[in-house]
């Protein structure tokens, strides 16, 4: 495949502060149950990703699965999608036990579909963080950011 990477590279990050050095971070995160939370989570954390694939495993057509796409579409750096358009027909067959490699994978093709892509090695060298929005609820991850910012060779 010789798909132009250029679309991940030139990505803004118009989110961060005036001013800011951070890392530039794509995300992926694959949810289920967590439509309590991804309002706070997002308006906490959304600002430091140059964009964050939202992949959605609530039940397709679901109040929850409707929500989620509302909430993340009011962040222009976060992309939603339900598992079900982006997991394999296998994978979604024995959805109940999907391991989390085979939805970081689902979620990571969502993330190259947000630029308009499908080839995977458009984001070697890029800093991909897993989110898990029941991990980072409490505890901030923007020092982490500076750290790795500081200690990258320019």
């Amino acid at each position: 495949m010789n798909e132009s990477c250029e679309a991940v590279r030139e990505c803004s990050a118009q989110v961060m502060e005036p001013g800011a050095d951070p890392v530039s971070l794509l995300g992926v995160m694959a949810s289920r149950g967590d439509a309590w939370m991804i309002r706070s989570w997002l308006r906490r954390h959304s600002p430091l990703f140059r964009m964050l694939a939202v992949l959605d495993g609530s039940p397709q057509g679901s109040e929850e699965a409707a929500y989620m796409a509302e909430v993340c579409a009011s962040y222009p750096n976060v992309k939603y999608g339900h598992e079900a358009d982006f997991l394999s027909p296998a994978d979604r067959a024995r959805k109940d036990t999907l391991v989390d490699a085979e939805a970081r994978h689902g979620a990571t093709k969502l993330l190259l579909n947000a630029f308009g892509l499908t080839n995977f090695d458009c984001l070697d060298g890029e800093w991909i963080v897993v989110a898990h929005p029941d991990e980072w609820h409490v505890k901030t991850c923007a020092s982490w950011s500076a750290t790795f910012s500081a200690r990258i060779p320019r």
